[in-house]
């Protein structure tokens, strides 16, 4: 995993995406709708391609832990950029399942009410001083 200095920005990104897995998982049982199907294969694959680009970052992180401070640095930095866009996927996936659970959604006890105060917990907790300028940018600005 790397040194100490890259621990705390790798251990941060994977609860996010379990949380998109999970509101995935969860849609793909209510599929029988063609939008809800279509939903979860669309965020299945953006689930996927986060995995992959986490994978990539966590790598370089790794190697680069103990390059000199500017090499490390945008590894951090890119770090926090894959970070956020697992927390923007994770939020992007539960809102989905809350809609397609509908009014039942609201109820504390629905695994979609949950999954998305889980995900709201992480967008929060997660924050480091470059996620939350990451966040913000990203809210504030077209997609």
């Amino acid at each position: 995993m790397g040194s100490a200095r890259s621990g705390r920005l790798l251990d941060a990104g994977a609860a996010p995406l379990g949380i998109a897995d999970r509101a995935i998982g969860l849609l793909s049982e209510r599929a029988s709708a063609p939008s809800v199907g279509d939903a979860a294969s669309t965020l299945s694959a953006m689930l996927a391609d986060r995995r992959r680009v986490a994978d990539e970052v966590a790598r370089s992180v790794g190697a680069s832990a103990s390059a000199a401070d500017a090499e490390f640095d945008e590894a951090i930095a890119d770090g926090a950029r894959e970070r956020d866009r697992g927390l923007d996927l994770a939020r992007r996936a539960t809102d989905v399942l809350v809609a397609a659970s509908g009014g039942g959604a609201i109820s504390l006890s629905h695994p979609a009410q949950r999954l998305s105060r889980e995900a709201t917990f992480f967008l929060i907790q997660a924050q480091t001083a470059d996620l939350r300028r990451a966040t913000m940018h990203r809210l504030v600005t077209d997609r």
